[in-house]
């Protein structure tokens, strides 16, 4: 009777051991982001009321299933302490498919397949005089791109921090 007992249990742990295995080998994304490859800031259009650049950010997953963007939104670290002159906003989407609205539409990331996000900024004056003399302005500024992700795994979040700096703002508009 205890042989069979211990047949039975080594059994499951056997059983045990290879779904373990099994789902630790299943094939998952691999989502990098290449910020040393990002663009500069280019400008996208300049009025004195704002002023609109945009930053390509590009991907690929380089894993052995496809992946899904659920949501990708920006966060710039720029506050009214550090900078009171303007206010900069950004929306981010994929290259090539850009919304006016700030809402980031859901989508599949395929294996090897590399493309761009677009981080479209915009900055208004607050105290400065104009939108261009706000911008000459500001220092250096760090923007946090939060991509919520998943494939065959939960729900994960990635958090990015792309730095903007002064003489790159400042290149743009020459």
């Amino acid at each position: 009777m205890l042989l069979i007992l211990e047949i039975i249990l080594a059994l499951i742990i056997a059983a045990i051991v290879v779904v373990a295995v099994y789902i630790y080998t299943q094939e998952t994304e691999k989502v990098v982001f290449y910020l040393d490859k990002r663009s500069k800031a280019e400008l996208v259009s300049e009025t004195p009321e704002k002023i609109c650049f945009n930053i390509e950010l590009p991907y690929n997953n380089l894993g052995q299933d496809e992946g899904v963007f659920l949501d990708i939104y920006l966060r710039p670290y720029l506050c009214q302490e550090q900078y009171d002159g303007a206010l900069l906003r950004g929306k981010i989407n994929l290259k090539g498919k850009f919304r006016d609205d700030d809402y980031f539409e859901c989508m599949l990331v395929p294996v090897g397949q590399a493309n761009s996000l677009v981080m479209r900024m915009e900055l208004t004056p607050l105290k400065a005089a104009n939108a261009r003399e706000a911008l000459l302005g500001m220092p250096e500024v760090d923007v946090a791109v939060f991509v919520d992700m998943r494939g065959r795994g939960p729900l994960y979040r990635q958090k990015l921090l792309v730095t903007i700096t002064n003489e790159e703002l400042q290149a743009m508009l020459k």
